[in-house]
């Protein structure tokens, strides 16, 4: 009996423990559940009291219990004292979120609806012509029938269920002077054949729109290419999959025409169009083949990469693993080629080292090579004072992820934002004469310290040389000189690969590498009395070798999700009133956007997978294999947006592998 006393005392103290440190703490005062504070201290107080009848001297149960009713009374005491977020003297904010994507699904799923009530802090109003979030990572699973499309789609009322409207239309324009949206519902049926316009106000916009696809004015890819950017497309690929499967398998059709239609040629070597390969050649080997075994010898799906290897912005070894696996499988890779031109039926190429285009004979052509800018950003950009935004991509965002010269008013998150990093070389002479404390023209490695772990908040690209200076042994000037050769390297580990820059043999690369190698011989002194140090020009090489390496956010649902989750939780902390002018009183209590990359999973086919982990300061960690395979589908599964999404991607795996996949077109 002692042992089983014991371990019931370990459970149930454990359970107190656990209560008291997943207590927020932190958590505004006004958001504060007192049912969830009362629950959690009821049930400390039942545990004390039995332990006080049956063994008072058990300090498993009574310490983690006792300090989990000091953390609940303490919460109880700030929620009696909490302000009203009641306040009739101030309107309502009026808060209108464009798109439905990762960005604003992450900011609906994070604001409190207790803020969102007839008399609480805003109005939320969704518009977006999709009225489902999509989560897009797993689009190629939904391709070939991995997982159901519903599987993956989490309507967008339901998500915004107590909080807000949700209006079925696209925004067309934006007047940020007046703040109004001019929007149009864009479906017109055959009841309702007029396209509706309406105008919109707001106080403050939430722009989400996200990127599209980019076909660098190839020629053909808007006639014949598919694209994989959303649901829609995702449906009609797997439409013609088994069209071209049927047409293949009538009497009468040629070698040669079912060579032509079931050649299907993916277009981009990064994770999407990897996917995409990966997953169609499951569905041919596992589900399709075996039904239609006469057509073996006609499948091919190919794989055009404009580099040497696939998965370019991986490791390197991740980058081979992925080139053998595909060629195991039998999926042929075309290296060192780019798209001249799409056809109807196949791609033109221009391939290195060849003369003169080569002809690629394909029924089915997917086109996975990138994004450009949302046409709704640029009318944003458009309207901003000039000078304020000169980028191509995205829309320009401050650390707050508010838009640059929209005075407060409009925010921008996902791919429709690109975090404006400022340059630390523009602040070099500034920067220097901070640090020279003894105003000895010198920089000692002491003053370096101090000087980086100042700027590291406000210069983010420093933060791993602070990482690094607080952890080694070795002097600053020999750690500074190897940080600047590995800086521009291509496996460079002070940076994780969203960051890194070009090969070597970049020359300007290679100019400021030299330059900052002199610059650290010269750091160390040239005489035993002569003191050492980093005089301002060695300061300025070493600096341009950091910006060099200064690269934006990847455009991926990571970033996105953990922007719209700041931008939630900034909100639900702080009052957003309508804006301008900005509260600047607000930018001292918020801290900035920080960006934490979790790894990077893609998936190869076979059930294997690759992951490439966040560097740890030292080297670039990676997985690979089935046991990758495995972590990717928990974590894909994991990651879904609602419960019942868990339960369904988790449930089409299982029923994959136990029955094989639906091939049908329904």
């Amino acid at each position: 009996m002692g042992w089983r006393r014991q371990l019931a005392n370990v459970v149930v103290g454990g359970t107190g423990a656990l209560v008291a440190v997943n207590t927020q703490t932190q958590t505004p005062s006004y958001l504060l559940n007192p049912g969830s504070t009362a629950a959690a201290a009821g049930l400390s107080g039942l545990a004390l009291v039995a332990t006080a009848r049956k063994d008072r001297r058990s300090l498993l149960v009574t310490v983690p219990h006792a300090a989990n009713l000091a953390v609940q009374f303490y919460q109880a005491g700030r929620w009696a004292t909490a302000p009203s977020i009641i306040d009739p003297n101030k309107p309502r904010t009026r808060v209108v979120v464009l798109g439905s994507g990762w960005g604003a699904a992450s900011f609906l799923k994070t604001l409190d609806r207790r803020l969102t009530g007839d008399d609480a802090w805003y109005d939320i109003t969704v518009v977006s012509p999709n009225n489902f979030f999509q989560y897009t990572p797993l689009l190629p699973g939904a391709v070939t029938g991995s997982v159901e499309m519903r599987s993956i789609i989490e309507s967008t009322r339901h998500l915004l269920e107590g909080k807000g409207a949700y209006l079925q239309a696209e925004c067309l324009d934006v007047d940020p002077d007046k703040k109004v949206l001019q929007c149009r519902y864009n479906k017109p049926s055959r009841g309702n054949p007029q396209e509706h316009y309406f105008e919109l106000p707001y106080d403050l916009l939430v722009c989400a729109v996200g990127a599209v696809s980019n076909t660098f004015h190839t020629p053909g890819v808007e006639e014949h290419a598919f694209f994989l950017k959303e649901a829609r497309h995702a449906e009609q690929l797997r439409a013609r999959i088994n069209e071209c499967l049927e047409l293949a398998s009538l009497p009468g059709t040629t070698p040669e025409q079912r060579t032509e239609l079931l050649t299907f040629c993916v277009v981009g070597g990064g994770p999407t169009g990897v996917e995409i390969a990966a997953e169609m050649h499951d569905l041919f080997d596992e589900d399709l083949l075996p039904r239609f075994p006469h057509l073996r010898e006609h499948v091919h799906v190919k794989l055009i990469e404009t580099r040497d290897h696939i998965l370019s912005a991986f490791d390197r070894h991740i980058s081979e693993f992925a080139d053998q696996q595909f060629a195991r499988q039998g999926i042929e890779v075309v290296y060192n080629s780019r798209v001249k031109a799409v056809e109807r039926d196949g791609v033109v190429l221009t391939v290195k080292d060849k003369e003169g285009p080569v002809k690629l004979t394909a029924g089915t052509t997917v086109w996975c090579t990138g994004i450009k800018m949302n046409p709704m950003v640029a009318k944003i950009i458009s309207k901003m004072p000039a000078g304020q935004q000169a980028n191509s991509k995205a829309a320009h965002v401050d650390h707050y992820l508010t838009v640059k010269g929209s005075e407060g008013a409009i925010y921008a998150i996902g791919d429709a934002a690109t975090l404006d990093q400022e340059h630390v070389l523009d602040h070099a002479e500034e920067l220097f004469k901070q640090a020279d404390v003894d105003k000895n023209g010198k920089l000692s490695p002491q003053e370096v310290r101090g000087l980086i772990r100042d700027a590291k908040d406000k210069y983010p690209q420093l933060a791993e040389h602070a990482l690094q200076l607080d952890i080694g042994p070795m002097s600053l000037m020999d750690e500074l000189g190897e940080t600047v050769e590995h800086l521009v390297d291509d496996t460079s580990s002070y940076l994780p690969t969203w960051m890194q820059s070009g090969k070597k043999s970049d020359q300007k690369a290679a100019q400021v590498t030299a330059a900052a190698a002199a610059a650290a011989e010269g750091a160390r002194g040239t005489g035993k009395n002569e003191p050492q140090g980093i005089t301002q020009e060695d300061f300025r090489a070493r600096l341009e070798a950091i910006d060099k390496n200064l690269r934006a956010l990847p455009a991926t649902a990571q970033v996105a999700s953990q922007q719209g989750k700041y931008l939630g939780g900034m909100f639900n902390a702080h009052r957003m009133l309508p804006a301008p002018p900005p509260d600047l009183t607000l930018r001292e209590a918020v801290e900035p956007f920080d960006y934490h990359h979790l790894g990077t999973f893609a998936y190869v086919g076979g059930d294997q997978a690759v992951l490439e982990l966040p560097t740890n300061g030292e080297e670039q960690g990676y997985l690979t294999g089935m046991l990758c395979g495995l972590l990717w589908k928990s974590a894909e599964s994991f990651m879904q947006i609602s419960l019942v999404n868990k339960y369904m991607v988790a449930r089409d795996w299982m029923k994959v592998k136990m029955f094989g996949r639906d091939i049908s077109d329904a």
